[in-house]
């Protein structure tokens, strides 16, 4: 979704989740897509529409030639980022990358959320 967006009624489907911050890489607000970063800041990834979907996402664009690399989803803050383990992801997000989403894994390029349940 745009950087400028901001709903103002709850989608259809799924759920908008804001809070989201996204660690060693960067989110190219002009252009849609995760890109290289020399900062070790987490970067503010703008409202994410999270959706059900019964196929998976292509790998690629079919009007571009832009991967996708799936992002895992923990929740968290940064200072849990050494502990990360993959039985905690609780989701993937397919993020159109200017990176080979091998090297993005290699990055442990992840998205961190402070969303927490109630008991």
């Amino acid at each position: 979704m745009s950087s400028t967006f901001h709903p103002s009624s709850p989608p259809h489907s799924g759920a908008y989740i804001t809070g989201l911050q996204l660690h060693n890489a960067l989110w190219d607000t002009r252009l849609g897509v995760v890109q290289e970063t020399l900062s070790p800041k987490p970067c503010t990834l703008p409202i994410v529409w999270l959706r059900a979907e019964t196929e998976l996402p292509r790998e690629a664009d079919s009007l571009s030639s832009t991967p996708l690399y799936h992002c895992p989803v923990y929740l968290g803050t940064a200072t849990e980022r050494d502990s990360l383990r993959d039985n905690d992801i609780i989701t993937h997000i397919p993020l159109m990358a200017k990176l080979d989403p091998i090297l993005c894994t290699l990055r442990r390029v992840r998205i961190m959320s402070t969303l927490q349940t109630k008991c």
